[in-house]
């Protein structure tokens, strides 16, 4: 209802702040103008184009009573929309700035895998905005800003926000607040080392660690994995490549997974498998490694434990002036494969040989006519799985045949092999007992025989410089 037992008459303005967030309403002196009913100033804020709410409503009725009550000028806010910025409130665990630490029951804080970073699935719920996100001016018109009241703005390429304000996560990934952004990031930035601080590292995505790999913790990635310092006897496991400039001293307990290829500054007693190619840029040092791809160490030196490598590969020095025993494997890729199929076939075989044996026993005992059935169905089974069996074993050995005939070596010394070295190349296994000096190519002849060629020469056998070993086919 409004106030319409006063007919006093007065001027009345209506300021509209630059931002159009807040709104003033002034009550002049006492010359002619609005009649100060609640009506009147209501009809005059709408058409000054001020939007009525609940909040509005308030203010106008609080300032026409204030105007009965106060013969001198006034101004007085009725309408302020900063009041309604949008809160972001974190569903549990799910705070950015919050460190959570994993425990053992039982046993206390499992430090080896706290968890100080945030990971999101597609659909995870991780947060709500308190009023809605969109947010009106005192006009009544739709701002474009997405601020928070903290300040933050919600990426919606990687986050939705719902009607009722339920903030859900849009992909896989860690929870990230970079600047004034919130957004849901597949590269996860450890901003220290990976130890006790951190825990150990999973994660969905890539990861790039600022500083180094603490020993025994554990850096797991489905993509790519940046280590800026020195890896320590520690675990990584990446589905895409691996870099780590500074290199890996592993201590003979630290093991590589690496799903395409790895770059690294050395590698030190490491043991593992990099599907792809692998630089070293100085020594690989008592090492267990197999490479698929290529291995490239042109400055640097190969000493020590057994490497394998299915493609080419390119080394400054072939093991080292002391004799230390050093064994390169080439073309081991597609040999490890048949080594596979062969330990498969020796499981059906044993398998065979056992009821091969119960048909024997079931033999000696057989009298009725149902015993003697079934000891026929299972002679028929065992003549069908080793039917089976041959079949099998053919294939294998053509396929040995064929990865025999396709094997390549294309190895490359730039400065010496030295004495202590063990070169495997397919059926051939080469032990040299003394220095070479390179630059040396080492490759097959048309006869499949290992060869040599030093700068300026031609192609000589192997045999000439190392004790060269054949298997017999």
């Amino acid at each position: 209802m409004g106030m319409s037992g006063n007919t006093d008459m007065r001027t009345v303005a209506i300021h509209i702040s630059a931002d159009h967030l807040t709104a003033d309403l002034e009550i002049g002196e006492h010359r002619g103008g609005t009649e100060l009913t609640l009506e009147a100033l209501r009809a005059q804020v709408v058409r000054d184009g001020i939007a009525i709410d609940a909040d509005v409503e308030q203010r106008l009725a609080h300032t026409a009573t204030r105007a009965l009550s106060e013969a001198e000028p006034f101004r007085a806010v009725i309408a302020d929309v900063r009041a309604r910025d949008s809160g972001i409130n974190w569903d549990e665990g799910c705070d950015p700035t919050a460190m959570t630490v994993a425990t053992l029951p039982g046993e206390g804080v499992d430090h080896y895998n706290r968890v100080v970073y945030v990971k999101v699935k597609t659909g995870d719920r991780v947060a709500t905005i308190q009023p809605p996100l969109e947010r009106f001016d005192v006009t009544g018109t739709p701002l474009n800003e997405e601020a928070t009241e903290g300040g933050l703005i919600v990426d919606e390429g990687t986050l939705s926000i719902a009607p009722d304000g339920t903030v859900t996560a849009q992909l896989h990934g860690v929870l990230t607040i970079e600047g004034e952004t919130v957004f849901v990031s597949r590269r996860l930035l450890v901003p220290g080392d990976v130890d006790f601080s951190t825990g150990n590292v999973d994660f969905d995505g890539s990861v790039h660690v600022r500083a180094g790999v603490k020993d025994r913790f554990v850096v797991s990635a489905t993509e790519d994995v940046l280590v800026d310092g020195l890896i320590e006897a520690a675990t990584i496991v990446t589905g895409g490549a691996l870099q780590c400039r500074q290199g890996m001293a592993a201590k003979d307990r630290g093991v590589i997974t690496v799903g395409t290829n790895a770059e690294l500054g050395f590698l030190n007693n490491v043991q593992g498998k990099v599907c792809g190619d692998l630089i070293v840029l100085r020594e690989i040092l008592n090492c267990d490694v197999s490479v698929g791809g290529t291995l490239v160490c042109p400055r640097g030196a190969l000493i020590g434990g057994r490497v394998e490598v299915g493609k080419s590969v390119s080394v400054g020095t072939l093991g080292s002036p002391a004799g230390v025993p050093t064994t390169l494997v080439v073309g081991i890729g597609e040999s490890r494969d048949i080594s596979s199929v062969d330990d498969l076939l020796a499981t059906l075989a044993e398998g065979i040989a056992a009821i091969k044996r119960e048909y024997d026993a079931r033999k000696r005992s057989a009298r009725s006519h149902e015993e003697r059935e079934q000891l026929m169905e299972l002679g028929f089974e065992i003549h069908e799985r080793d039917e089976r069996l041959e079949e099998l074993q053919a294939k294998r050995d053509d396929a040995a045949r064929l990865i025999k005939d396709n094997t390549t070596v294309d190895v490359t010394i730039a400065r010496r092999v030295c004495l202590g070295v063990s070169l495997l190349a397919g059926d051939t296994t080469v032990t040299f007992d003394r220095d070479l000096e390179g630059p040396v190519v080492l490759s097959w002849d048309e006869d499949r025989r290992l060869v040599f060629r030093q700068a300026g020469s031609a192609s000589r056998p192997l045999s000439d410089v190392a004790r060269v070993i054949r298997q017999a086919a």
